[in-house]
């Protein structure tokens, strides 16, 4: 799947094919199988979409996004939103958005460790940052 620019220059994780015709996010129902979103550039990958899947967007209003990372165990997907120097994070159990860490040093390059720990790239501080997700300011350690 290639992710493009929305139109309005939201930037979002998940983004329709700018191609298709204007779909109603808001309506699930209104998505057909398989979702004619999911483009596959390389014929190797097409084994990957099972064609029961489709596109959900679950934010808008980013400025640039980037570095999602899931914590399955914790419900949460955590992205980093660079120029407003936010880490936000969605918990799909009870459908809320929210910012998990301001400022965030403009981190960004998430991703998470053996020990269940968010790891970050910080442009702001230049070191990499560990996050125990209990506590996330408390337990920032900074690594370089």
């Amino acid at each position: 799947m290639r992710s493009r620019r929305c139109s309005g220059g939201e930037s979002t994780g998940l983004l329709q094919n700018p191609t298709l015709s204007a779909r109603d996010w808001t309506d699930p129902s209104t998505t057909v199988y398989p979702d004619a979103a999911f483009e596959v550039f390389d014929p190797r990958f097409a084994k990957y979409n099972a064609g029961t899947t489709s596109l959900r967007r679950i934010s808008t209003g980013g400025v640039w996004t980037e570095g999602p990372v899931w914590f399955g165990d914790m419900h949460r997907l955590i992205w980093s939103d660079i120029p407003r120097n936010q880490l936000v994070e969605y918990n799909p159990v009870y459908g809320e958005i929210r910012v998990f860490r301001d400022p965030s040093n403009y981190a960004n390059g998430n991703t998470r460790d053996r020990e269940g720990r968010l790891l970050s790239c910080e442009q702001g501080k230049r070191p990499a940052a560990a996050v125990y997700l209990a506590t996330p300011m408390a337990s920032t350690r900074r690594c370089g």
